[in-house]
């Protein structure tokens, strides 16, 4: 095999790898419920998923997690399979009948750290980023009052500074 087939061939056993992966996660919560794994001398589900399929103990207790929020959700409950726990983890909290089908498309279709900001954001969580580009003059007088507060931290300054303003009670 040439150098390229060597690398087609790898990345689509990772690609099956993958979705085999999200099936087995998919199955964990019937699996717990059924209670399957003491049929095969396991104690619990987790000593099952790893001595079966190698999954850790972090994915199992997310899968059952997901799936105990997600019992309004059907939708989203099947995305599991197809994108994996963790994208689908994201939205289980905030998950339910209304924002099912939306949710599981963006699911789908989104990436995980598009999916991370949308999902701080719907939860209220979402910090919003301010730059601001000072002048040679802004520079200088910014510089000063972080020399008189004796701080080295550009925010922890300004919190300083709009802490002090706001409670003199001045107006601007």
């Amino acid at each position: 095999m040439t150098n390229r087939e060597i690398h087609v061939r790898f990345c689509e056993l990772g690609k099956s790898h993958r979705k085999i992966v999200n099936e087995l996660v998919a199955m964990l919560p019937e699996i717990a419920r059924l209670e399957i794994f003491r049929d095969y001398g396991c104690a619990s589900v987790y000593e099952y998923a790893c001595k079966f399929a190698g999954l850790s103990y972090a994915v199992v207790q997310k899968a059952l997690w997901v799936e105990e929020k997600l019992v309004e959700s059907p939708c989203l409950r099947e995305m599991v399979k197809e994108v994996g726990v963790h994208k689908v983890a994201l939205f289980a909290t905030i998950a339910n009948a209304q924002n099912d089908e939306v949710l599981a498309d963006k699911v789908k279709h989104m990436s995980k750290p598009a999916l991370q900001e949308l999902s701080k954001e719907l939860r209220g969580n979402s910090v919003k980023k301010v730059s601001v580009d000072l002048d040679a003059e802004m520079q200088f007088l910014f510089g000063k009052i972080k020399e008189k507060l004796g701080l080295d931290g550009d925010e922890e300054t300004l919190k300083v500074v709009f802490q002090q303003f706001l409670e003199s009670g001045k107006n601007i």
